[in-house]
């Protein structure tokens, strides 16, 4: 729930506080990167494609981008595509 002053979150659920501990370990376990939260749709692909995060979420350029082989990625042919989790 976001407050009346617009400048602060407020997570006032016991499945709010487990989603962002959740998010918060996939950054404490290496899974992404620190900068994440930082992060524009370069960055985030540019970190996806030279395999340094695990996760990317992002429309069909991004997928495109990782698979075709004249790119710089990694990880062309390991990438696959689910349903954001809900």
């Amino acid at each position: 729930m976001l407050n009346s002053s617009l400048t602060k979150a407020t997570v006032d659920s016991v499945a709010g506080q487990k989603a962002l501990n959740f998010m918060r370990s996939l950054i404490t376990s290496g899974a992404s990167p620190s900068a994440v939260t930082t992060f524009r749709e370069p960055q985030a692909m540019s970190s996806f494609a030279t395999a340094q995060a695990a996760f990317l979420r992002n429309w069909g350029c991004g997928y495109s981008y990782a698979n075709t082989a004249s790119s710089p990625s990694k990880v062309v042919g390991k990438v696959g595509v689910a349903p954001l989790p809900g």
